[in-house]
């Protein structure tokens, strides 16, 4: 997320996620609703007027003042919940949203969930969302000419979690290659709905000092028998831009 200025006292970044399932993007107006648990809340159309918005496994994000709204000056306190609600007939399926707030912490706010008019299905839908602290990636030194931070995200889905191991292979399109085991030793990793972000030099191994060019590919695998449902990965690189890898199996 765009740092943010002493200006903004509310909302710094809206990220929201369409599925990559057939049909599951939509040309209809959204409308998102954030409060907390003091009955603060802000309301705003979620509209980049430089692009489409919720294309096919696409994740828009929206961080300008203008696009935010009166979310960008609105105070939150507590726990917040996230209400996405939808006009028209084209349905909408969303795997998730972030709010990323001007104090440095966020919350992911799962959905899963068709927005739709037809029977057994909602135009609207509310639900709480999971505070994250230390939301943007560290800053990066000099001696970092590799991967700053690797975010995994698993699914709030039951049974979704694991405690098999799991490696990630990070490759450009210069064949450009790392592989590092993800494993934070000071918490369990990979728990239903957690977000876990691996910035150590140690944690992220090799990784930390291969230099990429280009676009990224990355490959999950596991050992064991424990099944997971992984959501997506980021890759954030020293260089400052980032590559946000959607899996959702």
């Amino acid at each position: 997320p765009p740092t943010t200025t002493t200006t903004n006292k509310g909302v710094a970044d809206i990220w929201v996620k369409t599925s990559s399932r057939e049909s599951a993007d939509t040309n209809d107006k959204i409308t998102i609703k954030v409060c907390d648990s003091a009955t603060n809340c802000c309301e705003v159309d979620l509209d980049n007027p430089s692009k489409a918005d919720r294309k096919r496994s696409a994740l828009d994000k929206y961080s300008d003042p203008d696009m935010l709204g009166s979310c960008f000056n609105t105070k939150f306190e507590g726990d917040l919940s996230v209400t996405l609600s939808k006009d028209g007939t084209n349905g909408w399926y969303v795997d998730y949203a972030v709010i990323y707030l001007a104090q440095k912490n966020s919350f992911t706010c799962n959905f899963n969930i068709w927005l739709d008019n037809e029977s057994g299905s909602s135009r609207s839908k509310t639900v709480q969302c999971d505070e994250e602290l230390s939301t943007p990636p560290p800053t990066t030194t000099t001696t970092n000419k590799g991967v700053a931070d690797i975010w995994v995200k698993t699914s709030s889905r039951e049974s979704a979690d694991t405690n098999d191991k799991i490696t990630i292979k990070v490759c450009d399109s210069a064949t450009n290659c790392c592989e590092v085991d993800l494993d934070n030793p000071s918490k369990a990793d990979r728990k239903r709905s957690a977000l876990d972000k691996y910035s150590d030099p140690d944690m992220l191994g090799s990784c930390f000092n291969t230099k990429f060019e280009g676009d990224l590919s990355v490959t999950l695998s596991k050992d064991g028998t424990n099944g997971w449902y992984v959501d997506y990965a980021v890759i954030y690189l020293a260089q400052k831009n980032s590559f946000t890898c959607n899996f959702n199996i």
